[in-house]
């Protein structure tokens, strides 16, 4: 955010001047072309995940609801950080082979805590987001542009700098919201659920509580089987929000 030469910002282009942005964007689109046919030439019928491409909070939104092809330039050209990515995955999808998935990563699922707000993420990636595709890509799209969403680890494991809801929680129960969280991200997307974490290693087991692993491991298997989460987590969120609430007006 904020970098001097981001990549996805028309703004901080060094030839903003001599070339416009929908130069650019045909640029950026034709780029996004050549990278997929790079990595396909050796991982034929590849997954390919991006953190993120379609959310309501980005200038995808707005190009979703715009016809008219000036205003997405000037859209675009005004966003303030990733307003050249949807081209670029554009050209990614434009060059997919047919045995290629795109899985949009949804990296604003970090905070997500209700079911509600999975599905509306899931319906924007796979109905909304149709308005900002091209018509002649919108085939590919819904065949071959997948949900999946994110879950940020520290924020459940009471492993960020700051503290969360989860500081107030007990071991045994942020393991049952690493459970719940794990579950209901799985239940709204098409196959893959993501971790990023800060502190813990999920790989290697650093910092990861050993609760932690069955917990993950038995929602996996509930939306496998299609059997209901079976937490009560509401009481528990209240009571742990209670005193989250109480710490900060102290501070």
């Amino acid at each position: 955010w904020g970098r001097p030469h981001d990549p996805w910002d028309y703004r901080t282009q060094a030839r903003r001047e001599q070339r416009s942005v929908a130069e650019y964007r045909a640029m950026v689109r034709k780029r996004g072309t050549q990278v997929i046919n790079a990595i396909e030439q050796y991982m034929p019928d590849t997954t390919f995940l991006t953190l993120y491409w379609g959310v309501y909070y980005s200038p995808v939104a707005r190009i979703a609801a715009e016809t008219d092809p000036e205003v997405i330039n000037q859209i675009i050209a005004d966003a303030p950080h990733y307003g050249l990515l949807h081209d670029f995955m554009l050209g990614i999808l434009e060059g997919a082979d047919r045995g290629t998935t795109i899985i949009d990563g949804n990296e604003y699922a970090y905070y997500r805590r209700r079911p509600e707000d999975f599905n509306r993420d899931y319906h924007f990636i796979r109905q909304t987001m149709l308005g900002a595709v091209p018509q002649e890509l919108r085939y590919k799209y819904r065949a071959q542009v997948a949900v999946g969403h994110a879950i940020y680890a520290d924020v459940h494991s009471n492993t960020r700098e700051s503290h969360y809801i989860s500081t107030y929680l007990t071991r045994p129960e942020r393991a049952l919201g690493m459970e719940r969280i794990v579950y209901l991200a799985l239940k709204h997307s098409d196959r893959y659920v993501w971790f990023y974490a800060q502190k813990p290693c999920y790989l290697h087991g650093n910092l990861v509580d050993p609760l932690m692993i069955p917990a993950i491991e038995r929602a996996q298997h509930k939306v496998a089987t299609d059997a209901p989460l079976g937490i009560d987590w509401d009481p528990i969120e209240r009571r742990a929000g209670k005193a989250y609430t109480r710490a900060k007006n102290v501070e």
